[in-house]
């Protein structure tokens, strides 16, 4: 009997995960979320937050250098989140 009750789970599990691949086809990410506002959040937040924030600190410049699988804890805010290699980005 338990192993009648080990197979009969094993089975509920396999059959809970499997997908279904025509259902995950057919979803559009943008139709179904709606256009990503990321890049535009990221462009106003570098244009219109970081100038008064270096000023404030008293740095001319900044440097963000991404490595691929290794990035910066920031980089996803300044679009080195996808670097395939070695990315710098200079403000």
């Amino acid at each position: 009997m338990n192993n009648i009750l080990r197979i009969a789970l094993l089975l509920l599990l396999c059959f809970s995960c499997a997908q279904n691949s025509d259902e995950t086809s057919q979803i559009n990410p943008e139709t179904y979320w709606g256009e990503n506002p990321w890049p535009e959040i990221r462009t106003q937040r570098i244009n219109q937050l970081l100038p008064p924030a270096l000023k404030s600190a008293g740095v001319d410049c900044w440097l963000v250098i991404c490595r691929e699988n290794n990035n910066y804890p920031i980089a996803d805010h300044i679009g080195g989140e996808n670097a395939g290699g070695t990315a710098a980005f200079l403000f």
